[in-house]
C-alpha cells in the first residue's frame, strides 16, 4: 500500500512528534511513507535522537513559490501543487490543516490539528488580556483569504479527523454539517508513574515548554512572576536573531526568577525536566498539547490555561487558571497544599492519560480510517 503525508513545511515541535508516530504506525503495518513537502530537514537520525523512535520514510521536495507568500497563502498553493502527486498513492494523509484544492479526492485522509480557515475569523490565541500583533496588510490579507474560502471551500471531505474535542467544535463552527472522529496525538511511550520518594527530591522550579514565539506566550509568562519565588525554565526552538526572542532575553536579564534555554539538545532537555516539579503550559486555546504529555512524562505536575485541548488531558480545576493575570494566585495555592497531595495529583493524571493517550489507542482508533483505502 502506497501511503504519503502531505504538509507544506515540517518545522520541530508537537506536530513533528505526531508525524513521528503517525509514521511508527504507518511502519507497524510494513508501509514505508513518502513525506511530501517545501521543508523537511529532518532524517531519521535525527528524529531517533529527538524523540528515541526508529522510524523509515522517504521525502519528496516540491519546488517552493519563488516569491514569499504568508502561511494562509502558502497552504494552499501547496495543496494546489500536491494535487499532480495525490493519485500516485492509495491514500494520502493531509497535515497542512486545510483542504482547500484537494477536497473531492477520496483517497486523502486529512488529519487537522486545527483548521486554518477558523483561524482567519478567530483570533484564539488572545485570552483578551492582550490582542495578538500583526503586519500592515493583514486586514487586506485576511479579507482576500476569507473570500477565498468563503467562495471555494463549502463543503467537508468525507474523510476527516479532529486531533480534539476542541478541534472538532471549531470544524463543526465552520462547517455545520460536518463529521470528523477525534484521534488524539499519543504518547511516545507509556508514562511512567513518578515514585514520591524522587519526585520530592526535585528542586521546585518551573518549567515551561514551547517554541519561543508570541503565542506560546513566553514574555506574557516572565511579566506576571516577576517577584514569584521559585526559578521558571523556559525552554524551547527558538530563532536566536528573531525579534521575539531578542525581547525575551533582555526581559530575562531584568528578572532573577527566569532561565531561558533556547535549543536544547534531547539529553540536556530531558536532565532539566527530570530535575525539576512543577509545568506551566501558556498557550491560551491550545488545540491539544503534547508538551503537556512530555511533561508528564518527566514526572512534572502541570499547570494550564483553561482552554482548548489542553483542558482534554488535565481535568483537574485547581491546576487551570483563566487569564494570565491568574496564574500567580493558582502556583500560590498549589504551594498551600502538602506535597504529598500533589504528588497524588500528579500519580492520577499520569495514570489517565496512559489509558486515554497510548499509542495502542491511537494505533486501535487510527487503523479503520486505514484500511479504508487498503486496496
Amino acid at each position: 500500500m502506497k501511503v504519503a503525508i502531505i504538509q507544506n513545511r515540517i518545522i520541530y515541535g508537537g506536530r513533528l512528534r505526531w508525524l513521528t508516530s503517525l509514521i511508527s504506525f504507518l511502519n507497524s503495518k510494513a508501509i514505508t511513507p513518502d513525506i511530501i513537502s517545501y521543508h523537511m530537514n529532518f532524517n531519521a537520525a535525527h528524529i531517533h535522537e529527538s524523540f528515541g523512535s526508529t522510524i523509515k520514510f522517504n521525502v519528496r521536495l516540491l519546488t517552493p513559490p519563488s516569491i514569499k507568500l504568508t502561511q494562509e497563502m502558502e497552504i494552499v498553493y501547496f495543496n494546489l501543487q500536491a494535487r499532480s502527486k495525490i493519485c500516485e498513492y492509495h491514500c494520502v494523509i493531509n497535515s497542512s490543516n486545510s483542504w482547500l484544492g484537494i477536497t473531492n479526492y477520496n483517497n486523502v485522509l486529512h488529519y487537522i490539528h486545527f483548521p486554518r480557515k477558523y483561524r482567519l475569523w478567530n483570533d484564539i490565541h488572545s485570552d483578551g488580556e492582550m490582542q495578538s500583533g500583526g503586519a500592515w496588510y493583514r486586514p487586506l490579507h485576511d479579507f482576500l483569504m476569507r473570500t477565498i474560502y468563503t467562495l471555494f471551500d463549502r463543503k467537508i471531505p468525507p474523510h476527516v479527523i479532529a486531533n480534539s474535542n476542541f478541534t472538532a467544535t471549531a470544524i463543526s463552527h465552520q462547517w455545520k454539517e460536518s463529521v470528523c472522529d477525534v484521534i488524539h496525538p499519543p504518547l511516545d511511550k507509556e508514562i511512567p508513574i513518578t515514585p514520591y520518594t524522587s519526585w520530592k527530591k526535585r528542586s521546585p522550579d518551573y518549567v515551561v515548554l514551547g517554541r519561543f514565539t508570541h503565542e506560546k506566550g513566553q514574555l506574557r509568562l516572565m511579566e506576571r512572576i516577576k517577584h514569584h519565588p521559585g526559578i521558571f525554565h523556559l525552554i524551547g526552538f527558538a530563532d536566536i536573531g528573531s525579534d521575539y526572542y531578542q525581547k525575551c532575553e533582555k526581559h530575562a536579564r531584568k528578572q532573577k526568577n527566569i532561565r531561558l534555554h533556547p535549543n536544547l539538545s534531547n539529553k540536556a532537555r530531558n536532565k532539566l525536566l527530570g530535575s525539576s516539579r512543577y509545568y506551566i503550559h501558556t498557550t491560551f486555546n491550545e488545540p491539544f498539547g503534547l508538551s503537556i504529555l512530555e511533561s508528564l512524562s518527566q514526572g512534572l505536575l502541570p499547570i494550564i490555561h483553561s482552554s482548548g485541548g489542553a483542558k482534554e488531558i488535565v481535568i483537574e480545576k485547581n491546576l487551570h487558571y483563566e487569564k494570565m493575570s491568574d496564574l500567580s494566585n493558582v502556583l500560590d495555592n498549589l504551594q498551600s497544599i502538602s506535597d504529598i497531595e500533589k504528588h497524588t495529583l500528579l500519580s492520577s493524571i499520569q495514570s489517565r492519560c496512559n489509558s486515554l493517550f497510548g499509542k495502542h489507542s491511537f494505533y486501535e482508533k487510527l487503523n479503520p480510517h486505514l484500511s479504508i483505502f487498503e486496496e
